[in-house]
């Protein structure tokens, strides 16, 4: 693990009893007019008037705003600071609980920079420094003496809303444990265990890739060294003095340990941030309107017991700290303590209603800055499943019923045989490079980072051709045998290290795991073909016509080969160009999508391990991609190019291809048509549908987007289909149990909501899903769609999504018009018992590939590729490797 650490806290921070009395001193230095925030009871308080007396003492002039309100409305906070305007203040006080120092800090906010408490909502929005900000806190727990945020509550949104940024922290915190002796037990209670919950939720945040740039890409930059140290100090001290100060409120070193456990706490929560227990209570605070730390620390033993697959070492660790002698025991110990001082179990003991559970799951994954914050994804069946049990009080069903779910490449890898299989690196010529800069890898269950991979530019774009240059005379000369071999010892080590690879994919790209699992096997079987055709390839020998002379024709390796691939099957869109390019002889230069290059960084490993000579493979990644491959393209050693990705790219890879008349290889979009006939075996046909459409969940170029279903059957196969789409589990790719997981970014979810909003704008009927969801990572649910439009762009524009739409048709000219009103022409699915008048269909559908009572038609030794605007050349099959290889005539007399 990279060492790395973060501290963003008070410029001073005091600390001790009596030190309420340097207020006045401390005050003197920073401004000349001080507005002090604070609440009617306090206002009224001795205390308070003798710190104010202070204040004036000190030559300051002093205005009191006494209208701090619990959970600061943001109404409040901005008439309050309209009303300051005339008294212009240049310090800003906060004395009292956390309502009133959040009040405090926005109203340095408003005053310094004017504008609405809404202008600042997020992270990083305040434009700049504050005027000069004092904390006084006389309640432990809000930690926000120490930290950047300023929480609000929005009427509107009917949530409570953050503002977010370095510049709200205080200038100066003066922390006196004295001014919490008048606290009663409950605001004890309610304000200690808010604050060891932000210790707990601190400490045991997910950790992030310490890149440059993170912390100033971040308020909360998750777990790190610094904050640990913080975190772990607060745990020990409001372990130790919680419950003695909630019994005995004039114990003074309880006191203490309470309120330096508060503010240690906000040390380590102000840069680790928080996570899905205080994402929960921000729509349940809104609805039950109980105290802030009531309902966190109700919510924690359930977020803990949810996140405890993912966090066994910190609750280790935490269990030294209190005593316990194992991390099993941390969570019924912390439920326990809360318990006896007064903390409300359940959520329905807060007083939420049951019928809005599931409003509550829906704004809470709607917090994503705090969800993305929390080590275990909770999309949002999971998040329904979580609040469920905290609302009826089922933590044992949490504990007892979680899976592993690996959230970083660490935790995923570290049982398997090679942990390192997901080496980052630019491989060029046998060697790994970390190149410059680095291009984060996501997560798409949860949109965190879980990796950065070097950046290459044109230099090192360029040297990978050097590399394959120099490789080149010796692979083509090496004997079909070897290269064979190779091949063969490769494919495998793919079976080898089957999990580790679709565990890989699954956690890049989104992709379920028995998906990845099948992408694996599809993509080794690619090695193993080719390792056979490469003692296969084979000339030709007759003579002319005239008899003049003999026709010898042989196959010689095209040379260096640029092969592009996408994302949606980063192993196998890899194999099916690197197996024929190596078998036929020739070195290659991979570029995988930035989005998934792990995989193909793994491959790469195990490519050395099978005996690739250095330079024959070469893969290297880019945030750049144009500049790069048209450098490669340009270099006249470079032949061949072979691109699977979208048709607009296509045509522009094409264009640049021209300008060095290099040989093109295009498997480009799709928009597959199924065809229903009425004779059809419908159970067969929703068998077929569900794998032609949902197979890596409807992101594949063969997916079946356009569902013409004839009439006689139309109903019942809707009825069908509707059912086992809503049936699928939707989840984090890499959870077991999972059956659809997240799309690959959020650009693509705004895609197919667009398409599917257009739709249904029109006049489409959506059975199931068909809106997007709320919340972490990049989901859009199963959906069916009837009485689609045939002008609506989701009959024309390639989905990638898990979206069906079903047309009726009557006649059979009627389908394979439909089927062909695309400019796509890659494949097609037929369903009919008649095979005659499948094939006759089969034959009038524009397509390069069809299908006929199956929904998957992709295999190795077939030739895949598409028509039309579907590209251009076949991969895969005998004819695979005949595009990674140039005909020579010789032109014999003997």
């Amino acid at each position: 693990m990279t060492l790395f650490g973060t501290i963003r806290a008070p410029r001073e921070l005091i600390f001790g009893s009596g030190q309420r009395q340097a207020l006045g001193a401390v005050a003197s230095k920073l401004g000349q007019r001080a507005l002090v925030v604070t609440d009617e009871r306090l206002a009224g308080d001795g205390d308070f008037k003798r710190m104010a007396a202070q204040l004036e003492a000190a030559g300051l002039s002093v205005q009191v705003d006494g209208s701090a309100l619990p959970d600061v409305p943001v109404e409040a906070a901005a008439s309050s600071a309209v009303k300051a305007l005339d008294f212009a203040p240049d310090l800003v006080i906060g004395v009292g609980g956390g309502s009133c120092l959040d009040m405090a800090k926005c109203m340095a906010v408003l005053l310094t920079h004017g504008g609405r408490p809404q202008d600042y909502y997020g992270e990083f929005k305040v434009p700049g420094p504050v005027m000069p900000l004092i904390a006084v806190p006389t309640t432990a727990g809000t930690g926000s003496e120490a930290t950047p945020v300023a929480v609000l509550s929005d009427s509107e949104r009917q949530l409570k809303v953050g503002i977010s940024s370095p510049y709200i922290i205080p200038t100066v915190s003066i922390c006196d444990p004295d001014l919490t002796l008048t606290c009663p037990p409950a605001l004890t209670a309610i304000a200690g265990a808010d604050a060891l919950t932000h210790a707990i939720e601190a400490f045991t945040a997910l950790r992030r890739d310490p890149v440059p740039g993170l912390a100033q890409e971040r308020v909360f930059v998750g777990k790190n060294a610094t904050s640990d140290h913080f975190a772990l100090t607060a745990i020990g001290l409001l372990w130790n003095g919680l419950e003695k100060a909630f019994t005995d409120g004039s114990s003074v070193e309880a006191r203490a340990e309470v309120m330096l456990g508060a503010t240690t706490a906000g040390l380590a929560f102000g840069v680790a941030g928080t996570a899905a227990a205080h994402a929960i209570q921000y729509p349940v605070g809104a609805l039950t309107h109980t105290a802030h730390g009531a309902g966190v620390a109700c919510l924690m033993p359930y977020v803990m017991a949810w996140n405890a697959p993912a966090i066994g070492p910190e609750l280790d660790q935490i269990a030294g700290i209190i005593d316990l002698q194992s991390g099993t025991e941390v969570i019924p110990a912390i439920a326990a303590l809360f318990d006896r001082i007064g903390i409300p179990r359940t959520l329905r003991d807060l007083g939420l209603a049951e019928d809005r559970l599931d409003w509550v799951a829906e704004q809470s994954c709607g917090i994503a800055r705090l969800i993305q914050n929390n080590p275990r994804p909770l999309p949002l069946a999971d998040m329904r499943r979580l609040i469920g049990a905290a609302y009826h009080g089922e933590l044992t069903v949490i504990e007892t019923n979680l899976e592993r779910i690996p959230m970083t490449l660490d935790t995923a890898f570290s049982g398997y045989s090679d942990p390192e299989l997901h080496a980052k690196g630019l491989f060029i010529g046998g060697e790994w490079e970390p190149g410059t800069g680095g291009i984060p890898v996501h997560d798409p269950s949860t949109g965190n980072i879980i990796a950065h991979v070097p950046d290459a530019g044109i230099d090192n774009a360029l040297r990978a051709v050097d590399a394959a240059a120099s490789a080149a005379e010796s692979w083509r000369n090496t004997p079909s045998r070897q290269r064979s071999e190779i091949l063969n010892c490769w494919f495998n080590l793919m079976r080898k290290h089957s999990e580790e690879l679709a565990l890989l994919i699954s956690l890049e790209n989104g992709k379920a795991l028995a998906d990845a699992r099948g992408e694996v096997a599809y993509a080794a079987e690619f090695f193993r073909w080719y390792a056979e055709e490469a003692t296969r390839i084979s000339g030709e020998f007759r003579h002319t016509p005239s008899g003049a002379h003999n026709i010898l024709v042989d196959h010689e390796p095209i040379g260096i080969a640029v092969l592009i691939t996408p994302w949606n099957f980063p192993a196998a869109m890899a194999t099916r160009k690197i197996g024929p390019a190596l078998a036929a002889g020739c070195t290659v230069i991979l570029k995988p999508a930035s989005e998934t290059p792990l995989t193909a960084y793994a491959m790469a490993r195990l490519g050395e391990e099978a005996g690739v000579p250095p330079g024959v493979v070469n893969v290297l990644t880019t945030s750049n991609p144009g500049p790069v491959t048209a450098a490669m393209l340009a270099d006249p050693r470079v032949r061949k190019l072979s691109f699977t990705g979208s048709t607009g790219v296509g045509r522009t890879l094409l264009a640049e291809a021209a300008k060095s008349v290099v040989s093109c290889s295009m498997e480009l979009g799709g928009n597959a048509p199924f065809v229903v006939f009425d004779d059809a075996d419908i159970d067969a046909a929703l068998d077929g549908a569900m794998v032609a459409k949902m197979r890596n969940g409807g992101e594949a170029c063969t997916a079946a987007n356009r569902f013409y279903v004839q009439s006689g059957i139309h109903d019942a196969f809707v009825e069908g289909l509707t059912k086992r789409m809503a049936a699928l589990k939707l989840g984090p790719g890499y959870d077991p149990e999972v059956q659809c997981g997240p799309m690959i970014t959020t650009k693509a979810v705004e895609k197919i909501d667009r398409l599917v909003s257009e739709a249904k704008a029109l006049g489409a009927r959506a059975t199931t899903g068909g809106e997007k969801m709320a919340g972490s990572g990049y989901y859009y649910p199963p959906t069916v769609l009837v009485d689609v439009p045939t002008d609506a762009a989701l009959a024309h524009e390639e989905i990638f999504g898990p979206v069906a739409a079903v047309y009726r048709f009557e006649a059979e000219e009627e389908a394979v018009r439909l089927a062909n009103d695309t400019e796509y022409g890659l494949a097609a699915y037929i369903y009919s018992q008649d095979v005659m008048r499948a094939m006759r269909v089969g034959r009038g559908i524009d397509t390069g590939m069809v299908g006929i009572n199956r929904g998957l038609m992709s295999d190795p030794a077939a030739p895949f590729g598409g028509t039309k605007q579907s590209g251009l050349g076949r991969e895969g099959g005998v004819t695979g490797i005949l595009e990674f290889m140039e005909p020579k005539y010789f032109a014999v007399e003997f």
